[in-house]
């Protein structure tokens, strides 16, 4: 399989008044014929212990969503600059797919899904939960997900299974009668921004995932603050357009890593969603901080958050990122669905095996908000008042950090990266 690289960023023009702008293309699924720090400073004393968590441990959906995709990312190699995913698109698009794998193979995805222990009932009826969240809108916040399913004449979809994607995953089955039709839902669904996912139709049937959201920062960066200062990547330094804030965030540090909740506004009720940047210590790296990070140890550092006054630097940065899942799955344990072994045949009455697992993404981030993408395609053939003054903590971005977009009342991991080189 060859090996897709990242494609090189590609400046684009500012739309004053959009402060944040993110959008998951969440998965193509397509199915054909069997055919073939220095020191840190804190009142913080207590480490967070690594916790060693498997899918066992895993109860609920959005904590196998981020079980996945922080196992995921460990298996993308950081030789790479940078790394932008979206553990929901892809996790989300695999659930899709799960629903019509049986025997092992569905064994399997599950178990690297993290919803084993779950079940994928469970998993079904959270997942649409999650589409009626996801679809609010207001002059603050905006988020919608959709998806549909397609034909393109080489096979069907069984009527149970195109009842199950249109009651869970409110996914319409609709028929492909060239690449034109999937990539103008895809570009409807994210506002332009995922144009030409597809160069052809290979495959007999195509699922689609795609989320929208679009926000502010509930405190926006001041632009006269930002400044040109030195970012250290891996092998040398380089400038980097700097940002520059002090004020009351939710903050965590150790020995190891400092840890900072950035929010984005929100209204009505909506919910809270927020960027969470991590940054290891001068003694340690970023591929330190991935290898040691599980779902648990996520959790428990947003659990131990709580007020500082944080003087904080942030690099902007903006990257597209494109990768190939297939080796990467695989090495999870996800290895029947890739071959003429698997038992993908509740979807349609021709036997179905996995071929590819593309994910696309992009992602600015800048004083106002951040905007992002992503797509995936799946191809086979066949914030609280503080009663006295903060010390002010500082947290310069200034090195490789890891960073995740969440919801914050499930901690569900939207987006995730890693970013080495913020000038790349």
């Amino acid at each position: 399989m060859e090996n897709i690289q990242p494609v090189p960023a590609k400046r684009r023009p500012w739309l004053w008044g959009v402060v944040l702008f993110v959008i998951i293309f969440g998965g193509i699924v397509c199915y054909s014929f069997f055919r073939s720090n220095s020191s840190i400073s804190s009142s913080k004393t207590n480490e967070i212990t690594q916790s060693d968590a498997t899918s066992t441990d895993i109860t609920e959906s959005s904590s196998a969503s981020n079980y996945f995709g922080l196992n995921l990312l460990k298996k993308i190699s950081l030789e790479e600059d940078n790394i932008f995913v979206s553990p929901t698109s892809i996790s989300s698009a695999l659930a899709l797919a799960a629903n019509g794998a049986e025997g092992q193979t569905l064994d399997e995805m599950l178990k690297v899904l993290g919803l084993d222990q779950v079940g994928l009932n469970t998993a079904n009826a959270d997942y649409k939960t999650k589409m009626k969240k996801l679809n609010t809108s207001s002059d603050t916040l905006n988020i919608s997900i959709a998806n549909s399913i397609w034909t393109t004449g080489g096979s069907s979809f069984l009527p149970a299974y195109q009842d199950l994607a249109k009651n869970v995953f409110d996914a319409k089955a609709d028929k492909a009668s060239s690449v034109n039709d999937i990539n103008g839902w895809v570009e409807s669904k994210t506002n332009g921004k995922i144009k030409n996912i597809l160069n052809y139709l290979q495959s007999d049937l195509y699922l689609v995932n795609a989320i929208y959201f679009k926000g502010d920062w509930s405190s926006p960066f001041e632009t006269a603050d930002t400044q040109k200062e030195s970012f250290q990547t891996r092998t040398t330094q380089t400038d980097v357009d700097m940002m520059n804030k002090t004020e009351i965030l939710s903050y965590y540090s150790d020995s190891k890593v400092q840890v900072v909740k950035l929010p984005y506004r929100s209204d009505n009720d909506q919910g809270q969603y927020s960027m969470v940047v991590y940054l290891p210590a001068k003694s340690s790296t970023l591929a330190d901080l991935i290898k040691s990070l599980d779902y648990k140890k996520y959790q428990n550092y947003i659990t131990n958050l709580s007020d500082a006054e944080v003087e904080l630097k942030l690099p902007k940065f903006e990257l597209d990122y494109k990768t190939d899942l297939v080796e990467k799955l695989n090495l999870l344990g996800m290895q029947r669905a890739f071959g003429k072994q698997g038992e993908l045949t509740k979807m349609s009455s021709i036997p179905q095996f996995i071929s590819e697992v593309i994910h696309q993404s992009y992602i600015k981030v800048d004083e106002k908000g951040t905007e992002a993408a992503a797509a995936t395609v799946v191809g086979t053939l066949g914030t609280a008042m503080i009663t006295e003054e903060p010390e002010t903590v500082k947290m310069y971005v200034n090195r490789p950090f890891f960073f995740s977009i969440q919801d914050d009342e499930t901690g569900e991991m939207l987006f995730s990266g890693a970013i080495q080189d913020p000038s790349k």
